[in-house]
């Protein structure tokens, strides 16, 4: 589905919006304890580009074993793919620090709307063409898939052999590209300002009510603006920012209310495990997704043997990818697991 949203799709904006929160309550600790700028920004680059590394790790770990004439070097190495989701919220997370540290709030929404608006603007009235049977076509408003400015910026930048996307499109690009990376500094900065508004002293009612109109009301503007420009995750629209941002802020209200002032439960501690080691979570799923696709049985890769001989003929195909799933995210969660209770937490 290129334009609209699945639940999967909830899943890196949240993780960007809460993201801005954590900058806010992270660097506002060191700046009360008076730790100097200089410091600060030197974490931040520190952060920054060990973020940067290991989305870069991922992407050249993959080794086909079973390609004939493939060679690690000049087949991964030589054509890596420059952006994916590390290498994104590494961008996010400097752009978004950096402003936190030098502006106010006020700026910080102003900023927000200009980089919206400007990008709206782009996507539909920035002129660009490509050659089609010897032909300059003027593609100038679309917003297809492998056919927008945001996916031309990437073919002129990072080339067709450093994106994700490199076949049966007209114009190779990234879903974690360069142009649509700064509308996704702005699903951050939407969490920076809430977690702004969470270090004041209100109420816990007053929070949590607050957080959840102001969701509802981002969703419908999301909606809204949803017949303009549509809600779109890889290129990252505006109405998607929007909309995502207030779907962020009902999650964020939800689990305060039912987390934060009870007592500990099944649920809560199931959840910790995953969230106090989300990057060491991301790597080592990440890893062992690739690994078991490096691995063969007979002609089928270890992912494939084990869905057509387990899964599908237990479960069938649609309810078989899920069990797959589920039963991936369990192996996770009993890793994970062994770490939490060993009280080991990997951050940058």
């Amino acid at each position: 589905m290129w334009n609209g949203w699945t639940p999967t799709d909830a899943i890196f904006p949240f993780f960007i919006f809460i993201m801005g929160v954590s900058i806010v309550l992270a660097l506002s600790k060191k700046n009360e304890a008076g730790v100097e700028k200089k410091q600060l920004y030197k974490e931040i680059v520190n952060r920054t580009w060990k973020l940067f590394a290991l989305g870069l790790f991922l992407n050249v770990f993959p080794i086909d074993l079973f390609t004939p004439d493939y060679h690690w070097l000049t087949d991964t190495l030589f054509k890596v793919r420059v952006m994916g989701v590390l290498q994104r919220l590494a961008l996010v997370y400097f752009i978004t620090s950096v402003l936190f540290l030098n502006t106010s709030s006020g700026t910080l929404i102003k900023l927000s709307v200009s980089i919206l608006l400007v990008y709206w603007l782009v996507l539909f009235y920035a002129p660009f063409s490509t050659v089609i049977n010897g032909s300059a076509i003027d593609l100038t408003g679309s917003l297809k898939h492998g056919n927008n400015f945001a996916a031309y910026v990437d073919s002129l930048i990072l080339g067709q052999n450093h994106v994700y996307f490199t076949k049966n499109i007209l114009l190779p690009y990234d879903p974690e590209g360069i142009l649509s990376t700064m509308p996704a500094v702005v699903s951050c900065i939407i969490g920076v300002l809430t977690g702004l508004y969470l270090k004041k002293e209100t109420s816990f009612f007053e929070q949590i009510s607050s957080l959840f109109v102001w969701g509802i009301l981002f969703v419908l503007s999301g909606e809204f603006l949803a017949n303009w420009i549509p809600i779109n995750k890889t290129i990252w629209s505006p109405s998607y920012v929007i909309f995502m941002a207030g779907l962020s802020l009902i999650a964020l209200a939800m689990f305060r209310y039912f987390f934060d002032k009870k007592p500990k439960n099944p649920l809560a501690e199931f959840l910790n495990v995953f969230g106090m080691n989300a990057l060491f979570f991301f790597m080592f799923s990440a890893l062992l997704a690739r690994l078991i696709l490096m691995i063969k049985i007979g002609d089928l890769r270890l992912r494939d043997w084990i869905y057509t001989n387990f899964f599908s003929p237990i479960f069938g195909n649609h309810l078989g990818s899920m069990a797959y799933s589920v039963c991936f995210l369990l192996i996770s969660y009993v890793v994970l697991n062994w770490v939490y209770k060993r009280k080991i937490f990997w951050a940058l």
